[in-house]
């Protein structure tokens, strides 16, 4: 045991150094290809520019040659119908002389550089990174190499019988394409932004493993996130520091002979907790990570709350699962919940619930068939007392933690949004690889509020969209408004609120299509804001449901058009 501890030990501190060194060497490298393509185009534009002056000169001279021998033309004809003979021999050899020597005019077109070179010197760098790119990582020693064989042999997908598995393959399809239909979604009204795939704007966050035994909330969840920011860049610690990587979430720790099923991970609002469970979703289903789950499933907290209704107090697990993901039939999926170890159950956002959660043992069940209230489903999950051996994934802001009961859990982690690097990442695959994203970054760098904040990747988000709604359309910079108000509700920020709508407080959707849901947003944010000069709704349709969803923030309006 201590040699294998000393042997990840030896892992990890070479790995992290490894990854830290090649990871700036390749920033610096992508940075380089950057420049080089900036200063390239710069010249090329740049002689551009001289030989078309030269062209023009030329141009322009030639323009009063051709002025002039019209004009020598024009006298010729008329001293050629002139008849005095006299006059003509005293005039015509001053009108015969031509203008000065031509060779002074001669154009040529110059290049600094050569375009096959550039092509040559391109495709030897492209064949070096793919080469680099398809080596082998070697591994450090025996018992490191058989170590990591036991964690890929971890994430290595179940057996399945044939039944089972064509149900595998629907979920799996199911989930690919729930998960497309959320990228399509990332940012509604931006026709550039809709096709982005989520892996090309995805952008890893920082996470830390916290001991859930020491969990107590004692100050503002900004204020705390900030703070450890604020450490861990003082004390250049932000290098060093013991980062959870996505797709370690459930590996067993070598020094631990308990399995890690239970996990609770934390964060404050737009800090990327429901982005990250769609990235394991994502990862899932296209069968890159977690692939120890036969089926991962998938509820938001905020829709349990709708199953609580008076002719639908109590639920099964069955009927969940099937009430969600309508092609797993009772039979089948029975067959499925036989085997709980290969089950991963993520519930997102805690702190939504309407329900405290009860961890009373005489409020558990065990029985997936029994139809109890919706938390005390998700209680016995925790509490290992309903299919025992499998995984569950619950996300909260540190807020609602209390009604979560920490002994059980067995990881606790607390994500911290993005440090300096992931923050220029983030800007470059939101604008793409371009003069602009270096651009906007640099206008967010150098403003210091805007940039400390820029670690929650929700703020990262407006920001981004801001700067790039100065190059879209009016009515998709409105759509964008409304996106951007999302995430203000969320925040609760009424300065802020106030500072995106404008000193003169107006607001102007006319000829927009507004939904229900849009109506929402819009009068949250009106009634946080508290007061609203003016709002423009003219020529846009609105259902007696929008009416009704607005009508919380008309009244802080002084003028409705």
């Amino acid at each position: 045991m201590k040699e294998m501890r000393n042997v990840v030990e030896q892992i990890k501190i070479s790995v992290e150094r490894e990854v830290k060194e090649n990871e700036k060497s390749f920033i610096d490298l992508i940075h380089c290809i950057e420049e080089a393509q900036k200063n390239l185009f710069e010249r090329m534009r740049e002689q551009e520019k001289r030989e078309i002056e030269k062209a023009e000169r030329v141009m322009e001279q030639l323009e009063k040659e051709i002025e002039e021998l019209k004009k020598r033309d024009t006298e010729l004809k008329e001293l050629f119908d002139n008849k005095d003979h006299v006059h003509f021999m005293q005039t015509f050899s001053s009108h015969c002389v031509l203008p000065a020597d031509g060779d002074s005019l001669s154009f040529t077109v110059t290049a600094d550089f050569s375009s096959e070179d550039l092509r040559n010197e391109l495709s030897c760098l492209k064949k070096s990174l793919e080469k680099i790119s398809q080596w082998d990582i070697k591994t450090w020693s025996p018992s490191g190499k058989k170590l990591l064989e036991e964690i890929d042999t971890r994430n290595e997908p179940p057996l399945f019988d044939l039944r089972t598995k064509d149900l595998h393959e629907t979920h799996r399809q199911a989930v690919s394409e729930s998960t497309r239909t959320v990228e399509a979604q990332a940012s509604p009204g931006d026709p550039h932004t809709t096709a982005v795939g989520f892996e090309t704007r995805y952008t890893e966050l920082v996470a830390i493993e916290q001991d859930p035994r020491n969990h107590k909330e004692t100050e503002h969840e900004l204020m705390k996130t900030g703070r450890i920011h604020e450490e861990l860049m003082k004390k250049g610690a932000a290098e060093k520091c013991e980062r959870i990587w996505i797709e370690q979430l459930f590996r067993r720790r070598p020094v631990s002979v308990n399995p890690v099923n239970i996990i609770v991970v934390s964060g404050m609002a737009g800090i990327g907790k429901t982005t990250m469970v769609q990235k394991i979703m994502y990862d899932w289903a296209r069968g890159t990570q977690y692939q120890r789950f036969a089926f991962v499933f998938l509820f938001k907290f905020r829709e349990l709350n709708l199953l609580d209704n008076e002719n639908e107090t109590q639920m099964s697990l069955t009927k969940l699962i099937e009430r969600h993901y309508k092609y797993l039939s009772n039979d089948p999926l029975k067959d499925v919940l036989k085997n709980p170890e290969t089950l991963l159950f993520i519930f997102d956002g805690l702190d939504e619930y309407k329900h405290k959660l009860d961890f009373t043992q005489s409020q558990l069940c065990s029985n997936p068939d029994v139809e109890v209230p919706v938390h005390i489903l998700v209680t016995s999950l925790v509490s290992r007392t309903l299919l025992k051996g499998c995984s569950v994934l619950i996300t909260s802001r540190p807020t609602a933690l209390e009604a979560m009961d920490m002994e059980r859990v067995d990881q606790f982690v607390e994500i911290l949004g993005f440090f300096p690097d992931q923050r220029l990442m983030y800007c470059k695959k939101f604008f793409g690889v371009t003069a602009l994203a270096a651009e906007a970054f640099q206008y967010v760098k150098k403003n210091t509020i805007l940039y400390s904040m820029c670690f929650i990747p929700s703020y990262c988000w407006m920001i981004c969209s801001v700067l790039k709604s100065h190059f879209m359309t009016p009515e998709t910079a409105k759509s964008e408004a409304l996106q951007v108000g999302q995430w203000l509700c969320e925040a609760q920020n009424k300065e802020l609120i106030r500072d995106t709508i404008g000193e003169d407080l107006k607001m102007n959707f006319r000829n927009t299509t507004l939904s229900a849901v849009d109506c929402a947003v819009l009068a949250a944010v009106i009634s946080c804001c508290g007061e609203l000069k003016e709002l423009n709704l003219s020529f846009t349709p609105l259902t007696t449901e929008c009416i009704k969803r607005l009508e919380p923030g008309l009244s802080c309006c002084s003028k409705v058009w």
